[in-house]
């Protein structure tokens, strides 16, 4: 059976000394969303183009591990990425942290490190174009740290992402940070777009996409996957028992998530085991057997107490005799919790 692997390219950060570069075109019509956030610090407020409203994350935890995604209205280059960090709302900034590294991911090109500096105004992240329809930044550390006692259990924000085509020629191939906050540039105000609320990191998605999409195949034995050999065996171990626990729907499923989303994980699977119970469907994947050995895990990208891995492949299901293949492709992200990797994000590529 033909694989198909996919790895990523890792930068070192590289903060550059230069002026501010010539930018090319604003993309507009960029839509964004997020991993958690507040009700009043919604993902709407990155592309609204008012730095006085902010984006914030939610749920437990004050920053590290959580994830912005950003889509563009149609695949096109990009080199640029201008961050207003942290909360610039009049007199807010210092009640909020900022991001101070991150991991930029631009899907089937690169991923590269940044660093950004916790002070008002705009910031740059440049890169080599590429073209792209979508893109992701994970946030690895915030300043002040976790455990600060200044800022307590503040969260993190963020206040504007705009997206640029290209920078000036010449610009080396690196990821820099530089500060534009003496640009004088002031985005006009731009009316807030809908706000579509999507649960990205739920059990229900994959649940049900592993439930409808699932194919009869012949009886034998399917060829091994690869896993890399920098993936840590704690994340190895979580998602094999994540599909396995899932597949069986296992009720301690919510044991493989972080604390920060595992009650509402736990809530999510009860749901499902409850939507099958009703149908008679339960005990079909209750008494399945789970082959996971088909599948393969990418090399991971680990920041401090993040970390990311692509998982893609066929994973099997044995029940009353049929064999079932479910095809995965899959992005988990993971934090580090007392010394252990712990799911804290499943989603679909």
């Amino acid at each position: 059976m033909r694989k198909k692997y996919f790895s990523f390219v890792l930068a070192a950060v590289c903060v550059l000394a230069f002026s501010l570069p010539a930018m090319g075109d604003e993309i507009r019509g960029v839509t964004a969303s997020a991993s958690s956030f507040k009700e009043w610090g919604v993902p709407g407020f990155l592309v609204d183009g008012d730095l006085s409203t902010a984006w914030v994350g939610g749920r437990k935890g004050v920053g590290p591990g959580k994830s912005l995604s950003f889509t563009l209205p149609k695949a096109q280059k990009i080199g640029m990425i201008r961050v207003a960090n942290g909360n610039q709302g009049e007199g807010l900034f210092k009640s909020f942290r900022s991001i101070a590294n991150g991991i930029l991911v631009l899907p089937d090109h690169g991923v590269y490190f940044f660093s950004l500096k916790p002070e008002a105004g705009e910031q740059d992240i440049v890169f080599p174009a590429v073209t792209v329809k979508s893109f992701d930044l994970v946030i690895a550390e915030v300043s002040p740290p976790p455990g600060d006692s200044k800022k307590g259990d503040a969260k993190v924000a963020v206040s504007e992402v705009r997206v640029f085509s290209d920078a000036e020629a010449g610009v080396p191939v690196s990821v820099s940070a530089v500060s534009s906050s003496s640009n004088g540039m002031q985005p006009k105000r731009a009316a807030l777009p809908k706000v579509t609320r999507i649960s990205r990191f739920s059990a229900v998605s994959p649940g049900y996409f592993y439930m409808k999409v699932a194919v009869p195949v012949a009886a034998g034995s399917p060829d091994p996957g690869i896993i890399h050999s920098e993936l840590p065996a704690g994340c190895i171990n979580r998602i094999r028992s994540y599909f396995m626990r899932l597949t069986t729907m296992q009720e301690s499923l919510a044991e493989v998530f972080a604390p920060s989303i595992r009650e509402r994980e736990a809530g999510t699977l009860e749901l499902i085991r409850e939507t099958l119970r009703k149908k008679g469907r339960l005990a079909l994947f209750e008494a399945a057997s789970v082959d996971v050995a088909g599948l393969s895990m990418d090399r991971p990208i680990i920041r401090g107490d993040a970390a990311m891995v692509r998982v893609h492949g066929p994973l099997f299901f044995t029940s009353q005799g049929k064999t079932y293949e479910n095809r995965v492709d899959m992005q988990f992200s993971f934090d580090r919790v007392d010394g252990a990797w712990l799911i804290n994000g499943a989603r679909k590529k």
